[in-house]
């Protein structure tokens, strides 16, 4: 009897117990933040590598900074920051939401190593009170990482 709870055991063991996910660390990944000016409007490109040695789960979440209100898309977080000339940040003006759950890898993007993910954001002055000014810095500062400052003069 004592086998057969043992054997029992080790087969129900084995088939809930799951190794933790490898979701990633800011340590894990590389951003790169770069801007094209179109028009007046600002674009922003970050690009995210893994530089671990094995691969990691991105949440989605991190990864798309849109969602919609009110029938309109807008940014979800403040993660840019943007600094004018006169060193003063720039204000924020859309939702702010930060969920607070364990990842589970179904709620995750699969990043391979040295795999790359760009994201993409359309005029960001939409979500950013820009002052009348000539230059800005911008850095994202966010979950996923610091990324490289970015100097831009405006027109």
């Amino acid at each position: 009897m004592r086998k057969g709870v043992i054997i029992l055991y080790l087969l129900l063991g084995s088939v809930f117990a799951h190794p933790e996910s490898p979701i990633f660390s800011s340590n894990d990944l590389n951003v790169t933040l770069k801007t094209v000016t179109e028009n007046k409007k600002i674009h922003v490109y970050l690009t995210i590598r893994n530089k671990k040695n094995e691969a990691c789960y991105i949440p989605f979440w991190y990864l798309n900074f849109y969602c919609e209100e009110d029938g309109e898309q807008t940014m979800k977080n403040d993660w840019l920051r943007i600094i004018d000339e006169k060193n003063k940040i720039v204000p924020y003006y859309g939702l702010i939401s930060n969920p607070i759950k364990k990842w589970e890898t179904s709620d995750c993007f699969f990043l391979a190593k040295e795999q790359e993910y760009i994201i993409s954001l359309y005029d960001i002055q939409s979500n950013y009170l820009f002052p009348k000014t000539k230059r800005i810095t911008m850095k994202y500062y966010g979950p996923l990482g610091e990324s490289n400052v970015v100097k831009l003069k405006l027109k």
